[in-house]
């Protein structure tokens, strides 16, 4: 039998992945979130903590805080991982140098 995701799992996911998420994202992508506000709340009561912003007729919601022991990796951390060893190589380091760090 295959495991549906809850509602929060699904919201927990796209923060682990983006870092943010917003209602309109919701209604086009994740299927059955309705209600996002109701979900950021939850995770509210888990430890996360966001910073709201509203953007037209969107709400986007940027985690500003995890939880105690949980802080993935984001899109950002890995585009600024990229960046520091274009830098190192563009510095003269070897390849070895490079992905050593």
């Amino acid at each position: 039998m295959k495991h549906e995701l809850s509602q929060n799992e699904r919201v927990r996911r796209k923060l682990a992945r983006d870092g943010s998420i917003s209602r309109n994202q919701c209604l086009r992508q994740i299927p059955a979130i309705t209600r996002l506000a109701a979900r950021i709340d939850d995770l509210e009561h888990e430890g996360y903590r966001f910073k709201e912003d509203k953007r037209g007729n969107d709400y986007v919601y940027t985690v500003i805080g995890w939880p105690d022991g949980v802080r993935p990796e984001t899109k950002l951390d890995y585009i600024a991982d990229a960046k520091r060893k274009v830098a190192l190589f563009d510095s003269g380091a070897s390849m070895d140098e490079v992905f050593a760090v």
